[in-house]
């Protein structure tokens, strides 16, 4: 889903709007409470998958500073790390070196053991700086 958020319609395949190019902070002003419920559906279906999309929605999000967003985010993070996506896009990124699934469970083991690890709803972050400190 590149630049796009889902669009409710009640009939037939969903719809997708073009996002506008305006900066988190001015998108999360003007943002409507549908559009907010359109991100966060999105986020609950899956149907955004890449760094790059969760990042786009995340920086809106924390200008929100709403508890709504908090838990479909984070689980959010959690279902791109868990289901290969992130394993997939560093494989992308280091086509030349091998990227090593056992490097990311053992960093996301050790995220899941680290007590200050609440402190933020990106788990993709904390995996990645686990797997760079370690």
């Amino acid at each position: 889903m590149s630049r796009h958020a889902a669009s409710q319609s009640n009939t037939g395949p969903q719809q997708y709007q073009l996002m506008s190019s305006e900066s988190p902070a001015d998108q999360a002003k003007s943002m409507s409470q549908n559009n907010k419920d359109q991100l966060i559906s999105s986020l609950k279906t899956h149907k955004v998958n890449t760094i790059t999309e969760l990042r786009r929605i995340e920086k809106i999000f924390a200008y929100l500073n709403s508890e709504e967003v908090t838990e479909p985010m984070t689980a959010a993070w959690a279902h791109y790390v868990n289901s290969n996506n992130l394993l997939n896009e560093l494989r992308n990124l280091t086509k030349k070196i091998p990227f090593s699934s056992e490097c990311l469970d053992e960093a996301k083991t050790l995220v899941v053991a680290d007590p200050t690890s609440v402190r933020s709803w990106n788990y993709c972050w904390l995996v990645l700086v686990k797997m760079e400190k370690e």
